[in-house]
């Protein structure tokens, strides 16, 4: 199941966690993150979108 969601909306980028519960973060979650993570940066170096430095 899903955890971690990153999207663009009107060049602003979001990541939201959903776990389903409260404080329960797991490696899954943490690797989910990490991925999130790694793409916002790669959109952010190529220029992909405007974000605030």
């Amino acid at each position: 199941m899903k955890k971690i969601y990153y999207q663009v909306e009107n060049e602003i980028a979001m990541i939201r966690m959903d776990d389903g519960k409260a404080n329960a973060m797991d490696f899954g979650f943490f690797d989910e993150m990490n991925e999130a993570i790694d793409r916002l940066e790669g959109d952010r170096n190529g220029d992909r979108y405007s974000f605030p430095r």
